[in-house]
């Protein structure tokens, strides 16, 4: 257990972590401005005439996850 003394370990996860919250906030941020052309397909199709349409998410989902990413930041803060 005296190996996990080291303060190595609290910045290791720390940074990690930053890191991860940064990674989403920007994959959330570059999918919210990305405009899909209206009817687009994914090129998907089931039982032969069921296509699958790219819609883009609601913006009530997307606002939870920015929501969802500042009280992460607020939680490794406090």
């Amino acid at each position: 257990m005296s190996d996990f003394a080291s303060s190595f370990w609290d910045y290791y996860v720390g940074i990690i972590t930053v890191v991860s919250i940064i990674a989403c906030a920007v994959l959330l941020w570059s999918m919210s401005t990305r405009r899909v052309p209206g009817g687009a397909t994914t090129g998907h199709t089931w039982d032969e005439d069921l296509g699958e349409l790219n819609h883009p998410l609601p913006r009530w989902w997307i606002w939870l996850f920015y929501i969802t990413i500042a009280f992460s930041v607020v939680y490794l803060v406090l």
